[in-house]
C-alpha cells in the first residue's frame, strides 16, 4: 500500500469547522433503512435522516394511520401506558395522523428525525423502506427514569440486553419493556432477550450516565465525519466501556473518499500514513482500554469538487455504527 509521509500532511491548512454540504452532494453518505411493521403498534428506532422529514411525505404510500414519539422533559418516566390506551396528551408527547383520519389537524409531530424511537400504527404488514441521511448522535440518558431508546447493533447478531449493559452500573438490573402485540411487557430473561436491530424500548436509568454500550463512538464534533475544505485530520475514538475484550473493525463501506489512516511504528518511534483499506482491524481492545482512528484526506487524489462515504464501525459483540465522512476540494 501506498505510504505518505507525515511532512507532506502537515502542508495542509488548520482544520476549521466544516461547512454543511447540500443533500444532492452526500449521496455516498446516505443508505436505506428497511423496517418490518406489523397490523397494529409497533416500536421503531429510525437510524437515519430521510430525506423530507415530512412524516406524510416519509410514510406516504404506506398503511400508517399514526405516528409518536416521545420527548423527554424534567418529569421523569416511573410507570408505561399502553399505546391503546392513548396517552398522547401527557407531558412528551408528540404525536401525527395520517391526512385520512378526522383528527390529522390535531398533528404536532411536524418531523421524522435520525436516531429516535417511534411508535407506529399500521393497518396492514408492511415492510417500510426509508432512504436517509446517516448522522451520529450519542444517546442521552434521563437519570432515574425510563428512557424510550434505541441502539445501532448487528441485525444479523445483536447483543442480549444484559451483555449490552454489563458495563453500566446505572443500567445494570435496571428495567426494560418491549412491545408485544401492542402492549409493554417487561423482559424477565435479560441474558436471552437481543436489543434488536430497528426497535425500540424503554430502558431504566437509576443515575446520571453517558453510557453508549459496550463500544462508545467519539468524534471531534458534529454529526458527521466532516472534514470541509481545509480540514486535514479527524480522529475517532472507541471506548470498550464494557466488561469484556471486543474487536473492533472498520469498514469503509462506500470506498468512495480517498482517506489514509496514522501508523505508528514502536519499534522505530516513526509515524507515516497508510491507504485506508477496505476493512481495517483495529485489534483487541481490553475492557476499560481505549484505541484512536487519525484519517486524513487525500485531496490530490479527487476527481470532483466533493467526496463521500460511509464507514461502518463493528464488534464481535454486536455494535454496529455507521458514520458519514465528507470533504471537499480545495478551492484552484
Amino acid at each position: 500500500m501506498k505510504r505518505l509521509t507525515e511532512r507532506a500532511f502537515l502542508l495542509s491548512r488548520v482544520c476549521l469547522l466544516a461547512v454543511v454540504v447540500h443533500w444532492a452532494a452526500a449521496a455516498d453518505t446516505q443508505r436505506t433503512q428497511s423496517i418490518p411493521l406489523q397490523v397494529g403498534w409497533n416500536a421503531v428506532f429510525i437510524e437515519v435522516e430521510p430525506l423530507d422529514t415530512d412524516p406524510a411525505v416519509v410514510f406516504d404510500g404506506a398503511p400508517v394511520e399514526m405516528v409518536a414519539t416521545y420527548f423527554a422533559d424534567r418529569s421523569p418516566v416511573q410507570f408505561l401506558r399502553d399505546p391503546d390506551e392513548q396517552p398522547w396528551t401527557d407531558s412528551g408527547w408528540s404525536t401525527w395522523y395520517a391526512p385520512s383520519r378526522p383528527d390529522a389537524f390535531l398533528s404536532k409531530l411536524h418531523a421524522i428525525q435520525a436516531n429516535r424511537p417511534y411508535l407506529i400504527k399500521a393497518t396492514a404488514a408492511h415492510t417500510l423502506n426509508i432512504l436517509g441521511e446517516i448522522k451520529f448522535r450519542r444517546l442521552d440518558w434521563q437519570p432515574n427514569s425510563l428512557n424510550f431508546v434505541g441502539f445501532h447493533v448487528d441485525p444479523a447478531a445483536p447483543p442480549a440486553c444484559e451483555a449490552f449493559f454489563a458495563g453500566s452500573s446505572s443500567h445494570t438490573g435496571q428495567r426494560i419493556y418491549k412491545l408485544v402485540s401492542g402492549r409493554w411487557t417487561l423482559v424477565t430473561n435479560l441474558s436471552g432477550e437481543p436489543l434488536g436491530s430497528g426497535q425500540a424500548f424503554w430502558v431504566g436509568c437509576a443515575e446520571g450516565s453517558d453510557y453508549q454500550g459496550p463500544l462508545s463512538l467519539t468524534i471531534p464534533v458534529g454529526d458527521t465525519l466532516d472534514f470541509g475544505v481545509q480540514c486535514a485530520t479527524q480522529t475517532l475514538g472507541m471506548t470498550n466501556s464494557g466488561t469484556t475484550p471486543l474487536t473492533v473493525t472498520v469498514t469503509d463501506v462506500g470506498q468512495s473518499l480517498p482517506l489514509v489512516y496514522r501508523v505508528f511504528d514502536l519499534a522505530t518511534g516513526e509515524t507515516s500514513y497508510t491507504d485506508l483499506p477496505a476493512t481495517l482491524d483495529m485489534g483487541t481492545v481490553e475492557a476499560g482500554a481505549s484505541v484512536s482512528l487519525a484519517l486524513m484526506v487525500k485531496r490530490e487524489a479527487f476527481t470532483q469538487a466533493e467526496h463521500s462515504t460511509v464507514l461502518k464501525i463493528a464488534t464481535d459483540n454486536g455494535v454496529l455504527i455507521y458514520l458519514a465522512a465528507k470533504a471537499e476540494k480545495l478551492a484552484e
